[in-house]
């Protein structure tokens, strides 16, 4: 797991990085986390609540993932 937080250049923003080398989300998986999370329990970044909070804020988030090579998750604000 690896985190970094940079300024985004051109911009007033700030970028925080998350990432990890875990099993991936897959893709048709992906909208159903940010919508509602995961039913089964609780686990991973708690997508749905990041995704709410970055909204709030009027900020941004990237998603990006592989299977088997993990993921990494880029809020802007």
């Amino acid at each position: 797991r690896q985190m970094c937080i940079r300024d985004r250049p051109g911009t007033e923003q700030h970028a925080i990085e998350i990432s990890d080398n875990g099993v991936g989300i897959p893709a048709e998986k992906l909208g159903e986390k940010l919508a509602r999370g995961n039913e089964k329990g609780i686990s991973g970044l708690g997508l749905s609540i990041v995704h709410g909070l970055v909204r709030d804020l009027e900020g941004e988030l990237t998603i990006k993932s592989s299977a088997d090579r993990g993921t990494s998750i880029m809020v802007f604000i």
